[in-house]
């Protein structure tokens, strides 16, 4: 996954409202790229990011936030508490921060969904464990 945070314009607001199917439009995941973060919005209290998987991200934790997600579109499926899940549209799930977790798409598909990341992150928060 790309180890930074590519942004739209959108720091030190504090309100937010965008479509993100319309962002997903206009910035996909770069081709050949597996695992794609695009940060959307940063408060002090959330981060909010943008998700795109077209393989697998690898098994990893958040050492000082947690995460909610919420798929916005595709299949696959996420890695939690060492058992695969299925991901489809419209699914929540939360991860504790040092709660190991990944995701990969189903072959041929793309996994989006939207990050919700508290609290803020100001810098990557992420360690991979394999």
């Amino acid at each position: 996954m790309s180890h930074h945070l590519p942004s739209l314009p959108l720091e030190n607001i504090s309100s937010l409202l965008l479509n993100v199917m319309d962002v997903l439009a206009e910035k996909p995941a770069p081709a050949g790229q597996d695992a794609y973060l695009l940060h959307l919005f940063h408060s002090p209290d959330i981060t909010v990011s943008l998700a795109q998987i077209q393989g697998t991200l690898n098994s990893h934790y958040h050492g000082t936030h947690s995460e909610t997600i919420y798929v916005l579109k595709g299949k696959g499926q996420a890695l939690v508490e060492g058992q695969w899940v299925d991901l489809t549209p419209g699914l929540v799930m939360h991860f504790q921060g040092g709660q190991v977790h990944g995701a990969r798409a189903e072959a041929g598909d793309k996994l989006v969904f939207l990050c919700l990341f508290v609290p803020g992150m100001k810098e990557i928060d992420r360690v991979f464990v394999d």
